[in-house]
């Protein structure tokens, strides 16, 4: 029972990053589209990136490095040049 329920909410995950990164891919360009990617990992915790990399198609190990990635005092955060 309580595998099935595990399930349900890992489904309802996935379908809710989906809607969120269908409705603002548009304007996202590769860093916002990566910061969006960590952020939604980090928030469903279990089972989060594998929910991300289903809903976002990004590659499961690169979510992975950009979770572990410092983001303050790193040199790539403070470039202005962004690759679209």
């Amino acid at each position: 029972m309580r595998k099935n329920r595990l399930m349900d909410d890992m489904r309802t995950s996935m379908d809710l990053a989906k809607v969120k990164f269908q409705r603002i891919s548009p304007y996202l360009d590769n860093k916002t589209r990566r910061m969006q990617a960590v952020m939604e990992a980090s928030r469903l915790r279990r089972a989060g990136i594998e929910t991300v990399s289903e809903a976002m198609w990004i590659d499961r190990s690169n979510i992975g490095r950009w979770l572990r990635e410092p983001t303050c005092g790193s040199e790539s955060t403070s470039v202005d040049r962004v690759r679209r």
